[in-house]
């Protein structure tokens, strides 16, 4: 679930919606889906054939050729996100991590975490909790040797161990690597055969949004265990405590975007910010300073999911066209956001709430407007229109996913 009507308003000055950009970065977003888990040799050849493509398409609208620029600025958006694609996956596959994996080998390594534990619906021995937690390798010792080593490696263990491991935090840690089942992802899975142990501390900055984040759960602690875990995944996007059933019902229901924290906390965050700044007649670029730091603290707290780095960056978009007192259109907002983050993290194209994140801003811009239209011209007042508008765009677009 994404901006609301205060969003809107700040990031919308005119009817008129520039899709240009938006088919280039749709076409990127359907390429890096179908290249993830292809070979990296394949996935050149294809940036290569957009190159071609693209040159031809330009060649063409150069000769008045009706619509060939858009297809040359297609071939060019989908060249843009392949070739560093075919290079990860180069690397990837190269790195000696992976061949470990491979061999699922014992071994110990050195960590960092880039996640909070995500508790598993799956049990462990005596219906003891699992966790799975998102780390970054740092190095690898087998058999007493240690290796420099790089990349993705999702850790698999008991809950109770990573209850207050927080984001940033140097491991070290003791397990089996093992190959992932997912073609397309890029990174290995190690089931942990030991506690971490704690290298030092994790940032001061994740520090201090783990303790926001801790006195939130604190603060529900009193409420049914429901709604206990609930909250606080509505308000700052925590469900460490949700109940992996209560999620598995959310996701049935069509409503997981109520969870995953995006536009709809970000605007409500940083419009009030800069409706308060202005009515006391603050200067834009200052505004658009405050705003930034603002949004900084928000993604630190929130924690750079999918759908909180494309709101972030979408909203960043929007700082700076305030600061320099352009116009600013949302649409070709939201699509440079996710050429960005395509680029930044290939395999966003793949995760669900990435998807839900986007289709739903989209839906929102292009569709609730003319429907909100339709509802006030059938008397239902501005307000209701609006919110009835939003809400079902929303969950027109990502109730399929």
């Amino acid at each position: 679930m994404t901006q609301l009507r205060l969003a809107a308003a700040a990031l919308v000055t005119s009817a008129d919606l520039d899709l240009r950009l938006a088919v280039g970065a749709a076409g990127a977003w359907l390429a890096v889906l179908a290249a993830l888990g292809h070979a990296p040799r394949t996935v050149l050849m294809a940036a290569l054939v957009a190159i071609g493509a693209g040159v031809t398409a330009l060649a063409a609208a150069h000769r008045g050729v009706r619509g060939a620029a858009a297809a040359a600025l297609v071939a060019f958006s989908v060249a843009l996100v392949l070739l560093p694609l075919a290079g990860r996956l180069s690397h990837f596959r190269d790195s000696p991590i992976v061949k470990l994996a491979q061999q699922r080998t014992v071994v110990t390594v050195l960590l960092t975490t880039t996640g909070d534990p995500r508790q598993l619906a799956a049990k462990g021995p005596a219906g003891s909790p699992r966790v799975a937690v998102e780390t970054s390798a740092d190095a690898v010792v087998v058999a007493g040797r240690r290796f420099r080593v790089g990349g993705h490696v999702l850790v698999l263990g008991a809950a109770q161990p990573w209850r207050d491991v927080l984001p940033g935090q140097r491991v070290r840690l003791d397990g089996t690597l093992v190959a992932p089942l997912d073609p397309a992802s890029m990174s290995v899975t190690l089931f942990a055969r030991a506690p971490p142990v704690l290298l030092g501390a994790p940032p001061w900055w994740q520090r201090a949004a783990g303790a926001i984040r801790a006195s939130l759960r604190r603060a529900a602690s009193g409420l049914p265990p429901d709604t206990r875990g609930l909250l606080p995944g509505l308000v700052d996007g925590d469900t460490a405590g949700l109940d992996p059933v209560l999620a598995e019902h959310f996701r049935l229901a069509g409503l997981t975007h109520l969870v995953a924290v995006s536009g709809t906390n970000c605007s409500i965050l940083i419009g009030s910010v800069l409706l308060l700044l202005r009515r006391f007649g603050v200067r834009p670029w200052i505004c658009a300073a405050a705003g930034a730091v603002v949004l900084v603290v928000f993604v630190a707290v929130a924690r750079p999911s999918p759908s909180v780095l494309r709101a972030a960056l979408m909203a960043s978009i929007a700082l700076a066209a305030l600061a320099s007192g352009r116009p600013r259109q949302a649409i070709p907002a939201l699509s440079a956001a996710l050429l960005a983050l395509l680029l930044w993290d290939p395999e966003l194209a793949g995760n669900p709430g990435f998807a839900m994140s986007v289709l739903a801003t989209a839906a929102l811009l292009v569709l609730a407007p003319p429907w909100a239209a339709a509802l006030r011209r059938r008397r239902v007042p501005i307000g209701i229109a609006e919110a009835v508008a939003v809400a079902a765009a929303a969950h027109v677009v990502t109730a399929p996913i």
